[in-house]
């Protein structure tokens, strides 16, 4: 099972899915971030071509990852921030990597920007909610079009995440 794990940055779905990763003897760990930085991707994302590029780049990196475990979970996003605006990850992308779940991890906004708070990316609580929910729904538009289950979890502990994760893999065996 491939599961996708979306959410803004500073979310919380990094350290979500490394500790699954970490706790699951049958899951890998696959994250895009690191992927791009390896096949020459555009970090830090400066416009909307920049993030489209990347996704032609992370699709070819994630298919040639080698998957040696039962399962796999990628951490990346549905919706990229570029100074230019949020760029909504393309259909063709999902379609490419196909998930059989999708995840999207929420947080609070006023958490999300406190953690951001060292970085670059200083939008308002406001904004921050709006980008939630528009990677939320987008998420959800995916999930419905490619025929897969999408759970939205509000910043769940580890052990939530990882026992989510567990009784996924169980009960699509």
């Amino acid at each position: 099972m491939r599961v996708f794990v979306a959410g803004l940055s500073k979310s919380g779905k990094t350290t979500r899915s490394l500790h699954a990763a970490d706790q699951i003897p049958e899951l890998e760990y696959a994250s895009i971030s690191q992927l791009l930085r390896v096949a020459g991707g555009i970090l830090p994302v400066a416009t909307l071509a920049d993030g489209l590029t990347n996704q032609r780049i992370a699709k070819e990196a994630l298919t040639a990852f080698p998957r040696s475990k039962k399962h796999q979970i990628v951490d990346g996003h549905a919706l990229v921030e570029t100074p230019e605006g949020p760029l909504l990850v393309p259909d063709w992308f999902f379609d490419e990597i196909a998930p059989d779940l999708l995840i999207h991890v929420l947080d609070d906004p006023e958490q999300i920007r406190a953690r951001r708070a060292l970085s670059a990316n200083s939008d308002s609580i406001t904004e921050i909610a709006a980008l939630t929910a528009l990677e939320q729904a987008a998420c959800e538009r995916l999930a419905t079009r490619l025929g897969i289950p999408f759970l939205a979890i509000r910043a769940p502990t580890l052990d939530e995440f990882r026992r989510e994760l567990e009784r996924r893999f169980s009960s699509a065996q």
